[in-house]
């Protein structure tokens, strides 16, 4: 009986505590566990076995996933899919996931081009949006985050999520996977979330971060001592879009039924 969703925590993620706390909310009444599971427990241990929903795999350092996980934490999380899980990876764990990651190819300090070798989707990642959202190249500042919005590819409606380095993605021509929401920006618009069989399990990678709120975001600034006017108006921004990141964020759970 599948009764929980594990959350990778390891070297290399940027703080679990948002997602944790939003999956429970989503999914504690329905009797599933939301736990976390580090790279040892899914090479050396089978954390990743038949009785998980959906893993996530959150936003970080992809680069870590890559040398913690190693191949044999990569084919474990692949066999997973394949066999009928799901896999959600979001900022990181979307480049994570793609068969090319793209970083900030113009700027030679950040630059990286990857292949990580888990490859479960079709599609090239490519970040960051900071020329089109006119924001700081990435750094672990509000200066190169925003609010994004988004719209629906089959029914036009709108979304909102917070962003911070995340990408967009190019799909190969013989891809299986489906958009399902873009970037709405000023003078164009780019894939954001992307849907993709494999096997007879499900991808869903995304470059924002729609389990962020703003009441969470206003918490880790204060923590982090950031509480300045750039981080004040985003979690402005978002609280006041609240209702569209919820929208997205549901959409995209609604991906796991339990």
């Amino acid at each position: 009986m599948k009764n929980k969703i594990l959350i990778y925590d390891d070297i290399g993620t940027a703080g679990v505590t948002v997602l944790q706390e939003a999956l429970n909310k989503e999914f504690s009444a329905k009797g599933i566990l939301i736990e976390t599971v580090s790279a040892d427990a899914i090479i050396h241990q089978n954390a990743l076995s038949s009785n998980v929903v959906a893993f996530f795999m959150p936003g970080g350092s992809a680069d870590y996933y890559h040398l913690k996980l190693g191949a044999s934490g990569k084919q474990f999380i692949r066999s997973y899919v394949e066999s009928g899980g799901i896999y959600y990876g979001i900022c990181a764990g979307a480049y994570f996931a793609a068969k090319k990651a793209v970083f900030e190819p113009q700027i030679s300090h950040l630059r990286k081009i990857n292949d990580y070798g888990l490859n479960l989707i079709d599609a090239i990642a490519i970040g960051t949006l900071q020329k089109e959202l006119n924001i700081k190249p990435y750094e672990p500042t509000a200066a190169a985050t925003a609010v994004v919005l988004l719209q629906d590819r089959i029914n036009s409606n709108s979304y909102a999520a917070y962003y911070h380095g995340g990408p967009w993605f190019v799909k190969k021509a013989q891809s299986k996977g489906s958009v399902i929401a873009n970037y709405r920006l000023p003078d164009k618009s780019l894939p954001a979330v992307i849907v993709e069989p494999i096997g007879k399990g499900l991808v869903i990678v995304s470059g924002v971060h729609y389990e962020t709120t703003a009441t969470a975001l206003k918490k880790c600034l204060v923590e982090r001592k950031a509480d300045y006017p750039i981080a004040r108006k985003i979690v402005s921004e978002l609280d006041r879009v609240e209702p569209l990141r919820r929208a997205l964020f549901q959409k995209i759970i609604d991906y796991t039924r339990v």
